[in-house]
């Protein structure tokens, strides 16, 4: 998509298409500046020096994500791309809000060939209070995804089931993709949404079926498939474990392991980090801060000389909200 220049006398307009052709853009005197996922990755000093460290770790590797739309995560799925990933698939968790066109921009200039983007959009129930999630056409097309899609559309699910359910559906299709190209698969999630399930499934030593219609994933995608193997059977060969950034999906992790002894996959996790449970921990809060407050302050409110509830008090973040507030 290559700006077009119009001139006109001394000014100059730039006007070029972005956003898989959505989003027209006019730029005055010269072309407009864009980011990509290299631009993210060159804020992370780190990170980049250890992508070019080591340009196989991810060799014949698919990547799935279901995390947070950041600037840092972006920066990352540009790492493990420069460490030879084959194909990353990111489910962004997201509750409703507007997407930062600058982040929208970045991924949707992406090849689908080698990324897809997916997410969930709410929609309000008739009551004005319920919503149930949708499978979101802001990102990569969801034509794939159409038995997923009407199973949104006829039941109301809240959040953390419709993410479960898609991520199910995500998964088993990475699983089917990496068995059909002899490739292996990573999953890396922010909230514990399918990593808890699936070892579960294998450490009960459920079949291909089961698994298939825990998650409401389409039998008929299974060609040439034994549905009453092992689902662990089926998995073994591609599925190389998960990793796992927060305290919950930790937890969610830690009980599948105290139930049976033992987890049927590598589980990773960054959650016990000191780095994310008292330097992020710490940063997160006071965003959050700021941001009740510059929503208040717009309203002509104010947070002083009110008593604030904290849900959640006892976490890592909702503990350091406390102290904060406690001392102002």
């Amino acid at each position: 998509n290559r700006p077009v220049r119009l001139i006109d006398g001394e000014s100059d307009i730039y006007v070029d298409l972005s956003q898989r052709r959505r989003c027209l853009n006019l730029a005055m005197l010269e072309p407009r500046t864009r980011v990509g996922l290299p631009d993210y990755l060159h804020r992370m000093p780190a990170l980049h020096q250890a992508a070019s460290r080591f340009p196989d770790a991810f060799q014949n590797t698919r990547l799935l994500y279901i995390h947070h739309l950041t600037r840092e995560i972006l920066g990352s799925i540009q790492a493990m791309t420069e460490m030879g990933a084959v194909h990353i698939e990111t489910l962004w968790v997201k509750y409703a809000g507007i997407v930062e066109p600058e982040y929208k921009e970045a991924i949707l200039s992406l090849p689908e060939l080698i990324y897809k983007f997916r997410g969930l959009t709410p929609v309000i129930e008739e009551d004005g209070l319920q919503c149930r999630y949708l499978l979101s056409e802001q990102y990569s097309s969801i034509d794939d995804l159409t038995e997923l899609a009407s199973i949104l559309r006829e039941t109301p699910y809240h959040f953390f089931e419709a993410m479960q359910l898609t991520a199910g559906h995500l998964f088993f299709k990475m699983v089917i993709d990496c068995r059909q190209e002899n490739q292996s698969m990573i999953l890396i999630e922010d909230g514990g949404y399918i990593a808890c399930t699936v070892n579960r499934l294998c450490l009960e030593n459920r079949s291909l079926r089961d698994a298939a219609q825990h998650l409401q994933f389409p039998l008929g995608q299974l060609t040439n498939e034994d549905p009453d193997q092992p689902f662990r059977h089926w998995i073994s060969p591609v599925y190389i474990g998960s990793v796992e950034h927060t305290r919950n999906g930790f937890d969610a992790l830690r009980k599948v392991e105290d139930e049976y002894g033992q987890l049927a996959f590598p589980a990773s996790t960054i959650a016990l980090s000191t780095f994310k449970s008292t330097i992020e921990s710490r940063d997160v809060v006071y965003s959050c801060i700021n941001a009740v407050e510059s929503i208040m302050n717009g309203m002509g409110f104010s947070l002083s000389e009110r008593y604030a509830l904290v849900l959640g008090a006892q976490g890592t973040i909702g503990r350091r909200v406390m102290d904060v507030l406690s001392r102002r």
